[in-house]
């Protein structure tokens, strides 16, 4: 499922410009909750460390460190969030991180570490 890109600077109506609005911040929210389990973040961080961006879910297993059923339970949770993407490539399917997805959470994040800074 493609989503679209959130854009995290769009001011909420009668707020200062660098608050992220309701809907940006229900979509942000899933994001973080697809990345609240630490297996997750494990098959985030292995992905990532991918050579050339992609990775065979055989791989994947044996790196993450996961049971088969535990790998596609929770590749589904990453791909309805739309932090990763695949593609078949017979026999395997392969991974791959959704960069504009994470951008969404590295723009949040720095509003967040710019308001603090502000404010401390």
């Amino acid at each position: 499922m493609d989503r679209i890109a959130v854009d995290v600077t769009r001011p909420v109506d009668g707020a200062a410009p660098d608050l992220v609005n309701r809907a940006d911040a229900a979509e942000l929210a899933g994001l973080c909750h697809a990345l609240s389990d630490p297996d997750r973040l494990r098959l985030v961080s292995v992905i990532a460390a991918a050579e050339d961006g992609w990775i065979c879910e055989c791989r994947l297993r044996d790196q993450a460190g996961v049971s088969e059923d535990a790998l596609v339970r929770h590749l589904a949770v990453l791909r309805d969030a739309g932090l990763v993407k695949a593609e078949t490539r017979a026999p395997w399917e392969w991974f791959a991180l959704r960069e504009d997805r994470l951008d969404a959470i590295k723009s949040m994040l720095v509003l967040s570490g710019t308001r603090d800074a502000e404010l401390g």
